[in-house]
Parts: structure tokens; sequence; C-alpha cells
């Protein structure tokens, strides 16, 4: 096991707080609207690591933070369901 590689983004416990719960509910949306959860999600991991230069392996996305933000596949359903999980966890 390697410690993560966290973007200079990533660094402060506010950011990488925020990132971790949005990269969830995305996860989280796609095992609700996807028909194969997990085909989408390696998509994502995958498009995250193409945008980032970065093929084969598996790194997590939050290493990619920038480019898998921007690879998400996220539509009006999704942006809804992500939304209410964030707001849901962050009054937790």
């Amino acid at each position: 096991v390697r410690p993560l590689t966290l973007p200079e983004q990533l660094q402060g416990p506010r950011e990488l707080s925020e990132a971790v719960h949005e990269a969830c509910a995305f996860a989280e949306a796609m095992h609700v609207e996807s028909e194969d959860p997990a085909a989408a999600l390696t998509r994502w991991r995958i498009a995250a690591g193409e945008r980032a230069g970065v093929t084969g392996g598996h790194r997590p996305v939050l290493e990619n933070w920038g480019e898998a933000r921007a690879a998400m596949e996220v539509t009006d359903d999704t942006a809804r369901y992500m939304d209410e999980v964030v707001r849901e966890r962050m009054i937790r």
C-alpha cells in the first residue's frame, strides 16, 4: 500500500474533504443510474487517467482530481443525486 500523491489543489483539509464528497457522490450516482455501474466507474477512471496523460494502472481519482472531475459524465439526474447526497452528508 502506498500513500496517495495528492495534487496541490487538494492539499488543504477542506479541499480534500470536498473532493472526497464529490467523488463519492458521483460514484454512488453511477451505481443508481447505470445499468452497469462497474463499467461506468471504470470508464470514468480511464478517462481521468487519459486526461492526465496516465495510461494503465489504477491511480485513485483523487490523484488525478482535476482530470477526474473534468471526465465526469454528469447528466441532470446525476447532478441532482450528487447535490442531494453531498447536502445530506454535510448536514450530519
